[in-house]
């Protein structure tokens, strides 16, 4: 059988999410990273799309954070990620489906909105993972390159006030799930606290990440994060990171 390929970007949170889930479950994998825009080309050859995470798994190619996580829950259920109890699962899963369109998308768009300008940091983060080399090719296309992210997920002012305010509900949302055992569904960890604590993880920038943003933010970057720090739903997250961010 072979080993399942991760084709992955460092940065995204959403991609975290499967680095995540397969550490949690101990399945030993590859990866391959690659850097946003110039990966459009490898996933559309290989995919017909250009989405990342993609998993190769049992001679499949999955395309997609939760669609990865359910087959990886399938493949390997031990861990479990998912409660065994219908009603459970199904909060679970509502849970995890609603910080996936009102954290995932937003917490990126602030991100962007924030680091777009400073070309500098974003080559680094761009080719975080990648030989020092690869640093030439995306500064110099960085240019053109920020207008079309810009134009992808609508990074501008009135859009940067949308996010914070889609954010700010989103955490309420989340401080209001948290259970008194400090997860959001029954006893026990679950895909909702995976997909809700990753989800922020670009702002809480928790220790345990595998891929930590490089060094040098901005300062108007950590003053945002700074100003979110005493929330409750940003603690525990990094909580949740510090209970469950397990490696093989």
């Amino acid at each position: 059988m072979d080993t399942p390929k991760l084709f992955h970007f460092t940065m995204s949170h959403y991609n975290e999410k499967v680095r995540w889930a397969l550490d949690f479950k101990d399945i030993a994998h590859v990866r391959r990273t690659l850097v946003p825009v110039f990966h459009i080309p490898i996933m559309y050859g290989m995919t017909r799309q250009t989405q990342v995470p993609v998993l190769e798994l049992n001679g499949k190619r999955i395309i997609g954070s939760d669609q990865i996580i359910d087959a990886l829950e399938q493949y390997t259920p031990t861990p479990p990620l998912y409660p065994d109890d219908r009603a459970s699962r199904q909060h679970a899963l509502d849970l995890a489906a609603f910080f996936d369109k009102q954290i995932g998308p937003h917490v990126r768009r602030i991100c962007y909105h924030l680091l777009l300008p400073h070309t500098n940091y974003m080559v680094k983060l761009y080719s975080q993972d990648q030989h020092s080399l690869v640093r030439i090719p995306v500064w110099l296309s960085f240019p053109l390159m920020r207008p079309l992210v810009e134009k992808a997920y609508r990074v501008d002012e009135t859009g940067f006030g949308k996010s914070q305010q889609k954010l700010v509900m989103a955490l309420d949302r989340l401080e209001q799930e948290i259970q008194p055992s400090g997860y959001l569904v029954g006893e026990d960890f679950t895909v909702a606290d995976l997909t809700a604590a990753a989800l922020l993880s670009p702002l809480t920038m928790p220790s345990e990440l595998d891929y930590p943003f490089p060094e040098g933010l901005p300062e108007i970057y950590d003053e945002f994060c700074e100003a979110l720090a005493k929330r409750v739903g940003f603690q525990w997250g990094l909580e949740i990171y510090r209970k469950h961010r397990i490696r093989p």
